[in-house]
């Protein structure tokens, strides 16, 4: 009989993270695959996202809409309550013998704790990071707390799960799924991504999201960085809306507001997978706070300019300048990310989130577990001085 296995995405960047290994799982025909689709994947604010999943022909399980602007901390905790109660009945009657859950946000926070309480195993990817200017820091652990097997994208995430009381023998390194995107995906040639885009060949990248735990401070990040635009003519500014998180409206509002009497900024509530990467290969720079800018873009050996404390705590690649945010320092690590000198300097980058695979090494850790029998009680690892 084929082992029942659920995938759980709530946001465009968790199933672009996650439709490699879905399909690399699928592949094999010795699983039973199940997709539960929820959180912003159902706010036309955030592009429906959802439907991208059906143009790519994976078949959505169950749907759970949350209907809320997810802005406020009310919204934020609705989200949870509606995530835990709309999916307990799918996931106790189909009783899967594993859920797969990426990354650090509320929703999956919320699935993490209903599986707890169903007795159901969770395999959690991209444990034991850190990223000290977000409370996704806090979901990321207790997510691993809740989880029995953990996939991690470096050595040092590895020792931090471990360190988290966690068992060695369950914690797999295998390298970043957004480098394993980066390596399957045919990345749009450059001209025709430009075309498409109607843009320049000059052009930034960007994505700002709220820092739950420094919000004021991110969005004077965000003006600043916009009042200083006036000096980057030449060229254009492709922005990315930001996550459905606490003070997500604030930001949009600035951008559609600067938007409409500067021709240069293009904002796109979501990309597409294919056409984000594709315009991170070929862009100048990439700027914001976003995760893809530590975790993709230096595999590209594009400079990466990260700015404010959202990231803080992540391992960084040559490619990545820390911004503090105010005005000066954004201009001055702008024109270093530009310069001849710093751009020669990425000939030999290297992406610490390692250089692809990473599906595979999952998958070839899933065949080997024995998913007939898995206790789910775990004894705390202490580690030996």
């Amino acid at each position: 009989m084929k082992k029942k296995i659920v995938f759980f995405t709530g946001s465009r960047s968790e199933f672009d993270l996650m439709s490699g290994l879905y399909n690399v799982v699928d592949k094999t025909k010795k699983f039973k695959l199940s997709l539960i689709v929820s959180g912003s994947h159902s706010s036309k604010k955030f592009g429906n996202t959802y439907k991208k999943i059906n143009q790519k022909k994976i078949k959505i399980n169950s749907f759970i809409k949350i209907l809320n602007k997810f802005n406020s901390k009310k919204d934020i905790i609705k989200s949870i309550s509606e995530v835990l109660t709309k999916n307990f009945n799918y996931l106790k009657n189909i009783k899967p013998h594993l859920v797969f859950l990426i990354g650090d946000r509320y929703e999956t926070f919320s699935i993490s704790l209903l599986c707890l309480i169903l007795k159901i195993p969770v395999a959690h990817i991209h444990g034991g990071e850190v990223t000290e200017g977000s409370y996704d820091d806090n979901f990321r652990h207790s997510i691993t707390k809740f989880s029995k097997y953990h996939f991690v994208s470096n050595s040092v995430f590895k020792k931090r799960v471990i360190q988290l009381g966690e068992s060695p023998k369950n914690v797999f390194n295998v390298g970043g799924l957004g480098v394993d995107n980066i390596k399957r995906l045919k990345i749009i040639k450059k001209q025709v991504i430009l075309n498409k885009f109607s843009i320049r060949k000059n052009y930034f990248l960007g994505t700002f999201h709220p820092s739950s735990l420094d919000s004021e401070n991110s969005i004077s990040y965000l003006k600043n960085f916009l009042s200083i635009l006036k000096n980057y003519k030449k060229y254009d500014v492709i922005i990315t809306y930001p996550n459905a998180e606490e003070g997500n409206e604030k930001i949009i509002r600035l951008l559609n507001k600067y938007k409409k009497d500067n021709s240069n900024l293009k904002l796109y509530k979501s990309l597409g997978l294919v056409n984000y990467l594709s315009l991170m290969k070929y862009s100048k720079l990439v700027i914001g706070n976003s995760s893809s800018g530590i975790a993709e873009t230096p595999s590209f050996n594009v400079p990466t300019v990260n700015i404010g404390n959202r990231q803080k705590g992540r391992i960084f690649a040559k490619s990545i300048i820390q911004c503090d945010g105010n005005t000066n320092d954004i201009k001055k690590k702008i024109k270093k990310a530009l310069s001849k000198k710093f751009l020669i300097n990425l000939k030999n980058n290297k992406n610490t989130y390692g250089n692809g695979g990473a599906s595979k090494k999952i998958l070839g850790v899933l065949k080997n577990l024995n998913l007939d029998d898995v206790n789910i009680t775990k004894s705390f690892y202490d580690i030996k001085k």
